[in-house]
């Protein structure tokens, strides 16, 4: 598997540090970088990024999140077409620089939600979590759209109808991430990506090589299943092009991320399913703990945390 990491898209001492401690590819948001400038998605803008990496010896390996707002997308509102639209030329960009994949959701209203940001694990670490009953509100903005689950699964089925056909002509991989955390109704939403069952449903009705999901592995075992057995049958289908890779303490109502080495998955046994049926899929740490020095504003993404977490992943991947 390919270690990658999550990176700003502008040069920083980041990059270096990553190349450093063996990182191949770097996986980029670009949703802010969309909202400052609607301008931002261009050929020449992301030609200019893959060049910059380049010279640090990195790959631009995955796009990750929405690229620009698909809120009326997700809630099926007029104008949806337009951000479609968007979306396919930002899909043919990637497919004419070489990049293979794009790990999108389908959360409609409310994207990954935590309660808890500094939790406290092991040496006093801090560590995010999640209580159904903490959430500040139980109404979320859905401008005026009551959502159902058959709305939900509509409006994903008329995105992949449009964009499907547009990655397989691209070469790009569209990468279905779970929703984080897997609760079907989370207040008046309704989520859809909340089980294996999803997964089956939608590799049955639309049977593309291109139609592949990013394994996140923690919401996955929020789902209530055995996940050696889940890894081992999307691994044999090479429906996974891409690994989160983290650990959690709880169910999906009360739950906390743990350090990787410390959780009660056996990283070990799924680090070897991951290997065996990689494919040259992507893999990278997910919600790291907060370490003594560092700034808590971003967590789950600290470097020190993703550091010791790759140190350990790449140890992992020398043992299979």
């Amino acid at each position: 598997m390919k270690m990658t990491m999550t990176l700003e898209p502008k040069r920083s001492i980041q990059w270096q540090m990553a190349r450093q401690i063996g990182v191949e590819g770097a996986v980029f948001h670009f949703l802010s970088s969309y909202k400052k400038d609607s301008s931002f998605l261009t050929y020449k803008n992301l030609k200019f990024l893959q060049e910059e990496l380049a010279k640090e010896d990195l790959d631009f390996s995955i796009s990750e999140g929405d690229p620009l707002p698909l809120t009326k997308t997700k809630l099926g509102l007029a104008g949806r077409d337009k951000e479609i639209a968007i979306y396919c030329d930002f899909i043919r960009i990637l497919g004419d620089l070489g990049i293979p994949t794009v790990c999108y959701n389908f959360m409609a209203g409310l994207n990954w939600a935590r309660t808890e940001t500094s939790k406290k694990i092991r040496g006093g670490a801090l560590s995010s979590g999640f209580r159904y009953e903490d959430m500040e509100q139980t109404e979320i903005d859905t401008q005026g759209v009551r959502l159902t689950t058959t709305l939900v699964w509509n409006n994903l089925y008329y995105f992949l109808d449009k964009v499907l056909p547009v990655a397989e002509q691209a070469g790009v991989n569209l990468s279905l991430h779970p929703d984080d955390p897997p609760i079907e109704n989370f207040y008046n939403l309704k989520r859809i990506i909340s089980s294996p069952d999803a997964y089956r449903r939608i590799f049955r009705d639309f049977p593309s090589d291109r139609n592949t999901m990013t394994f996140c592995q923690s919401n996955i075992k929020l789902m209530d299943v055995d996940i050696y057995d889940l890894a081992e049958e999307f691994g044999k289908q090479r429906k996974i092009s891409f690994v989160h890779f983290r650990d959690i303490e709880g169910d999906k109502y009360n739950f906390h991320e743990t350090f990787h080495d410390d959780g009660p998955t056996d990283m070990n046994k799924m680090m070897k399913i991951y290997q065996k049926f990689s494919n040259n899929a992507f893999i990278r740490p997910d919600h790291v703990p907060t370490l003594v020095g560092e700034d808590n504003t971003n967590y789950g993404y600290n470097m020190l945390g993703r550091l010791y977490a790759i140190g350990y992943m790449k140890g992992l991947m020398d043992n299979t």
